[in-house]
């Protein structure tokens, strides 16, 4: 059929407008075709003219027309404890659906293992093919903390594993079972978007017991690489006796792990300003 010319120009094939002839590829005649959507694109003639599978219509009215004939809407239905309330829109090729159990959890379940019967009720009453808890969240700074909390303690693949999941830290089970039970903790111990997420016990685990909501200041100066200093009863960071003394860190540092003074020299004697030409090259000091 390929092989005969026809004038197809301004004809119509089901949702397809023939608007010009194409060059041959092949020497497969090629037409310029719009759809009813919009799309413009070239089909050989043989498929406009087939008398099995013809092509009627662009890929993406294909897609939609199969999704839609597939799709045996199951909102309003029960399947064991499952009340189906909605189906989900999201990028995947599985359909899912927003269910409510009896307990009055709801949960995003997919449609084949409803149908199927493989899922009957919520994780909460025994079911393990639910896929996640309702939030909307899941681009939310708490979410991200959750998730990044939970990767640190138990995955060995994260950069900073060694430190946390690799000396034992663990997530407790209630947090890590259940965003929504880290999101209420939070919301009720103080979290605001500027703090951050830190353990009081720094080789306890992440449990609403150890945890708290300081700032990115605060979370440094608990860091274990910070070396504290005592002096005249009081214990700080170099960063913290910075603030203090109005020496800077370089100077302190200098001084008491370079060149091994003593603390209460290290923190009072005043700079050689001769030999200090800035504030970066203070760490150096006679």
């Amino acid at each position: 059929m390929s092989s005969i010319v026809y004038e197809l120009e301004g004809q119509r094939f089901g949702k397809l407008i023939v608007l010009k002839r194409l060059e041959k590829i092949n020497h497969r005649s090629r037409w310029l075709v719009k759809c009813d959507c919009g799309n413009e694109f070239g089909v050989y003639q043989a498929g406009l003219l087939a008398k099995n599978k013809p092509t009627r219509m662009c890929k993406k009215c294909a897609r939609k027309l199969v999704g839609e004939k597939n799709l045996n809407d199951l909102t309003g239905q029960k399947f064991g404890k499952w009340t189906v309330l909605k189906r989900v829109k999201e990028n995947s090729k599985r359909v899912k659906y927003l269910c409510r159990c009896e307990c009055g959890a709801e949960h995003i379940v997919l449609g084949t293992t409803l149908s199927s019967g493989e899922s009957t009720k919520c994780k909460k009453c025994g079911y393990k093919y639910a896929i996640h808890y309702i939030h909307n969240m899941s681009n939310t700074r708490l979410y991200t903390i959750w998730v990044d909390m939970k990767s640190r303690c138990n995955k060995n693949t994260s950069k900073v594993y060694k430190y946390y999941g690799g000396k034992g830290v663990k997530v407790c089970n209630e947090w890590s079972s259940d965003f929504m039970n880290f999101y209420n903790w939070a919301i009720t111990n103080g979290y605001q978007d500027h703090l951050t997420i830190d353990r009081i016990d720094v080789n306890g685990n992440y449990e609403p017991a150890n945890c708290r909501w300081i700032t990115k200041q605060e979370q440094a100066n608990n860091k274990t690489t910070n070396h504290f200093i005592t002096y005249n009863g009081e214990t700080h960071t170099i960063k913290q006796w910075s603030n203090i003394t109005g020496l800077s860190q370089e100077v302190i540092f200098g001084r008491i792990v370079r060149y091994k003074w003593a603390v209460e020299r290290a923190l009072t004697e005043p700079l050689n300003k001769k030999y200090a030409r800035n504030n970066k090259q203070m760490g150096v000091q006679v």
